[in-house]
């Protein structure tokens, strides 16, 4: 099934209907696109990208100033 006719089946729900129903399709039309976006993004992520050259070199900073800050709270008492 095509990404999109996918989102569109997943789209068509009790919310958006109440959502179309209360003439919030300004909004909505403003946020579909951006959501279809995400969507797409996600499907087509590199994860391994995002995560040994993105997550992994802030969690080992945060280790490395884990230790240090530890460290020198308990050499200074």
């Amino acid at each position: 099934m095509p990404l999109f006719d996918e989102l569109n089946q997943w789209l068509d729900t009790p919310l958006i209907w109440l959502v179309k129903h209360l003439r919030l399709d300004n909004l909505w039309n403003f946020i579909k696109p951006l959501f279809y976006t995400v969507v797409f993004h996600l499907k087509h992520a590199d994860f391994n990208f995002i995560l040994f050259r993105i997550v992994a070199p802030i969690a080992f900073i945060i280790l490395i100033w884990t230790y240090v800050v530890f460290g020198h709270m308990l050499l200074t008492g």
